[in-house]
């Protein structure tokens, strides 16, 4: 019973790593939320690259735009993660207590990255400040 299980555990690992690649996809393969997203966020932005990290449950979509921003999707076509290292992302994305937060203490500073997971946020600074906040938008820690 012993090496079955372990021989069980082995082949769904196996198969985990086999699904566990990044995937050139076109853009009309990403989930329907997803490419509304990306339309009316950034309507000015062509997709540069779109990939599917499938792995045995679930997937992951990942887009480049041509501006550089770098978007993570949940297998839904929720985004999970957006990051524009050269710039700021579009505000319309950060959640107003979150902007709000940002604005009234780091006065001008730009918001280069955010997370969500479970509710909870994550957000970049220029200038290397990152936030995190719980689900109330309560800013939990500050990182310098």
């Amino acid at each position: 019973m012993k090496k079955f299980f372990i021989l069980a555990l082995s082949a769904i690992f196996g198969v985990g790593v086999a699904f566990a690649d990044d995937r050139a996809i076109t853009i009309d393969a990403l989930p329907s939320a997803a490419m509304e997203f990306l339309a009316t966020t950034f309507p000015q932005q062509k997709v540069s690259v779109a990939t599917v990290d499938r792995g045995v449950f679930d997937a992951e979509y990942k887009v480049v735009l041509n501006d550089g921003t770098h978007i993570e999707f949940d297998r839904n076509g929720n985004w999970e993660s957006i990051k524009h290292k050269g710039g700021a992302i579009p505000a319309t994305i950060v959640p107003q207590p979150i902007v709000e937060f940002v604005r009234q203490r780091f006065d001008g500073a730009k918001i280069t990255k955010i997370e969500r997971d479970n509710g909870t946020y994550e957000v970049d600074l220029v200038g290397g400040v990152d936030l995190k906040f719980d689900r109330n938008f309560n800013c939990t820690e500050v990182d310098f």
